[in-house]
């Protein structure tokens, strides 16, 4: 499936919640802190919507490869192009717009009529506003008789290219790596905080008394 920008609102938003608690003043969080530092609790949401990001991304590229694979073996039948257009739509960690392609295809799969807007089950975003008009203007403009991949026990899901892509393998390993970052932070931020400590972070020195009477 496309990145759904609503799935991952959630962890966003957690992380952006830790990146404001990491701003304030360290007084105001040491009431809550507790036995843990206020720079660990302030890093706790952060922490946790990165996990949960990393989690959200590996999980759904991991579907679109098994997805993916299972259209190889689908029904083809023909279809027209009934629209095509780019859609303007955000990249991750970037402030620069991406540009997706919305196809709607109309095709007939036992007698009965379908309409579809699926090209594949790998990323098709692009930075390449002009690369991405021409590439779809070549494959599918409006009118165009194409070949669609139909799933039969499904017949209203189908997609026109099959196959996945590497890059959705690049993105799970992305995904692993974010849940393992975050994962790591949050085991560190949940840790109790040492209350031995002096002011210069030096652990104080015990006396042994057997050496007071040596």
């Amino acid at each position: 499936m496309p990145l759904s920008f609503g799935l991952f609102a959630l962890p966003l938003l957690l992380m952006g919640l830790g990146q404001l608690l990491m701003l304030l003043p360290e007084r105001l969080l040491r009431g809550i802190a507790g036995a843990r530092g206020p720079l660990a609790i302030a890093m706790l949401p952060f922490a946790l919507g990165l996990t949960l990001l990393g989690l959200l991304l590996a999980c759904q590229q991991g579907s679109d490869i098994w997805h993916a694979r299972q259209t190889q073996r689908w029904a083809t039948v023909s279809a027209r192009i009934e629209s095509s257009r780019l859609v303007e739509t955000m990249q991750p960690r970037s402030s620069q717009p991406a540009w997706r392609p919305d196809v709607t295809y109309v095709y007939r799969f036992d007698n009965r009529l379908h309409r579809g807007h699926r090209i594949a089950f790998s990323p098709t975003a692009s930075g390449d506003r002009e690369g991405t008009t021409r590439w779809l203007r070549a494959h599918y403009p409006p009118g165009a008789q194409v070949q669609v991949f139909v799933n039969p026990s499904a017949p209203s899901e189908a997609v026109l290219e099959a196959g996945g892509s590497a890059w959705s393998w690049w993105f799970v390993g992305i995904g692993l790596v974010l849940a393992g970052s975050g994962a790591w932070l949050l085991r560190s931020a949940w840790r109790p905080y040492p209350t031995d400590l002096p002011r210069n972070g030096r652990k104080s020195e015990k006396t042994n008394p057997y050496d007071q009477h040596r």
